[in-house]
């Protein structure tokens, strides 16, 4: 009886102790989904943790996405969040993805994170990025050129494998490693040039491809590396005679000796005779008559000292619609795509700012993307064009004087990192409704700010505390809108210090931030096609659209048929 008893207690106990166990572990995994939430900013889905205020982006909520502009921060009511990861498969498998931004913000870029993509064709790794995981920028079938960040350590495994239409590559100083298949089946490769004097190559990096001209600066030859015979019947690391192949001086001979590079080259030569073929990236530069730069419809002026760069304008032919309408052809710039990196001489110049009235005018101007690397957009910028909708990306600090006056901007999400409005900013745009500002250290609302904009009916603002308003005379920064009528969402704790703040009283309603729900203001208030009245360029409403004449409907321009 003794021993059962004696058993059953050992038993009870440790069933205890099983159960406390659990329940810890049920508790952690229950914390760790507490601190875990999404967003979704311009198409893309970000997981936040709220135990480390980082975020990183998961996915692509539009599946069709063609440009995807990772944010630098995202701030909600929890807190501002620092973006410095693209997870597993965030990017992948989207068939018009065209472009790929990443901030400054972000490290890593996981495993297979941007694969896959059909109509990826050239991509930049910023400084910023120091890892990246297998197959991270592996199947982009149309990828051609690519710029790695100098900061990686090494190629994982697969990294560019099925990257087939990929030409040439230049391996940053600090590589140490090319990875395991690294290559594989990139049959258009034809340069590869690895600055670093002391890195490895593992098994089968160059599988299936046609190297022409390998620039090595190690001075010590890789050893000839082999792998297991039951998979791939024990081939060499190249599998075809490259030319040429260019390593240090003093090292030539070493190489004429060494298995693998002796028997896989025609031509084993000093660097010195090496001349490096001309920068065949999109984004290089042509010198202009007038001082600027230009590079696909698009002019830059440089500044060779910070080795940055602005864009200051289009070249109106090379953006010309063709489409029929009442406006001057110089006037028909539909799209902008303008790269975070520009290329002079084989020098990286990063475009931090919009220069002064680069895009006014364009009155057919639909779609602008902004990379995450400017800072400033200059005054006057989109006077009297488009877009209808724009989400200014973090990084941006300053939006210049008069920059979106008598625009037809209809919907913007400012960036959290913009502090600065200039004066009249969004004066006279006649179709603008929705805002959100969303820097929780924004400190005034700039003379004239949204003056005669008098469709603005929501605003949400997340600063810290009540912003000042800067009069222009008598005349509050909503002089002119619809603000009476409108919304505001501020945070929870401001709102009655709101509501008893001059010129901030004129809104009709002012309610705490969380009532609005998730902040994706551009998603959330769309107007449905079907049910959307039209107007012409004086904003006044049209029944039956005209032949050939210019319209906007939905916040979106078109054509009278």
């Amino acid at each position: 009886m003794k021993t059962y008893q004696t058993i059953h207690l050992i038993a009870r106990h440790v069933c205890k102790e099983v159960f406390a166990i659990c329940l810890f572990l049920l508790g952690g995994v229950a914390n760790a989904w507490a601190s875990e939430s999404r967003d979704t900013i311009n198409g893309l889905v970000y997981t936040l943790d709220e135990n480390t205020m980082t975020a990183q982006l998961t996915s692509a909520a539009d599946k069709n996405i063609t440009n995807a502009n990772i944010v630098e921060k995202i701030v909600n009511d929890k807190g501002t969040f620092r973006v410095t990861a693209i997870g597993y498969r965030a990017l992948f498998r989207l068939e018009n993805l065209e472009s790929v931004t990443i901030p400054p913000s972000v490290t890593t870029i996981g495993e297979y994170g941007i694969c896959g993509n059909p109509c990826l064709t050239t991509l930049t790794i910023p400084s910023s990025i120091t890892k990246m995981e297998s197959g991270a920028l592996s199947s982009n079938t149309v990828l051609v050129s690519v710029r790695l960040s100098e900061n990686l350590t090494e190629l994982p495994d697969g990294c560019f494998a099925f990257c087939s239409m990929l030409k040439s590559i230049k391996i940053p100083l600090k590589v140490r490693r090319l990875g395991r298949e690294c290559f594989t089946d990139c049959k258009n490769l034809k340069t590869v040039e690895v600055l670093s004097e002391d890195f490895s190559i593992d098994g089968l990096c160059f599988l299936r491809c046609h190297l022409e001209t390998f620039v090595n600066h190690s001075k010590t030859p890789q050893p000839a590396i082999y792998t297991e015979t039951a998979h791939y019947g024990d081939p060499p690391q190249f599998t075809n005679h490259g030319q040429n192949l260019y390593v240090p001086k003093e090292s030539v001979t070493a190489y004429k000796n060494a298995e693998l590079w002796k028997d896989w080259w025609v031509n084993i030569k000093p660097l010195e005779e090496y001349v490096e073929e001309e920068d065949d990236s999109p984004w290089s530069l042509e010198k202009q008559s007038d001082g600027r730069y230009y590079v696909a419809g698009m002019y830059f002026t440089l500044d060779t000292e910070e080795m940055t760069a602005s864009f200051v304008g289009v070249n109106t032919g090379f953006y010309s619609l063709g489409l029929p309408g009442e406006g001057d052809p110089s006037q028909m710039v539909g799209y902008v795509n303008i790269p975070g990196y520009v290329y002079y001489q084989s020098k990286e110049y990063t475009v931090t700012s919009l220069g002064k009235s680069c895009l006014c005018g364009y009155m057919y101007l639909n779609t602008v993307r902004i990379p995450s690397t400017v800072r400033d957009i200059g005054g006057g910028c989109f006077v009297q064009s488009g877009p209808a909708n724009l989400i200014i990306p973090e990084g941006v600090t300053v939006l210049g004087k008069g920059c979106f006056a008598s625009s037809f901007i209809s919907k913007i999400d400012v960036a959290s990192s913009v502090d600065t409005m200039g004066d009249y900013c969004f004066q006279d745009c006649m179709f603008l409704s929705s805002v959100i500002l969303r820097s929780p250290n924004l400190m005034s609302i700039s003379k004239g700010c949204f003056e005669e904009s008098y469709r603005l009916s929501e605003l949400v603002c997340y600063a810290n505390q009540v912003p000042t308003l800067e009069y222009d005379g008598a005349n509050s920064p909503f002089y002119h809108t619809n603000a009476g009528e409108g919304t505001l969402y501020v945070r929870k704790e401001l709102v009655e210090t709101f509501k008893a703040t001059p010129g901030w009283n004129e809104w009709g309603t002012i309610l705490p931030i969380y009532a609005y729900g998730t902040v994706d203001a551009i998603g959330r208030t769309a107007i449905d096609e079907k049910d959307a009245a039209i107007y012409d360029l004086q904003g006044r409403r049209v029944e039956t659209p005209q032949k050939n004449r210019l319209y906007i409907k939905n916040g979106k321009k078109f054509v009278g048929n």
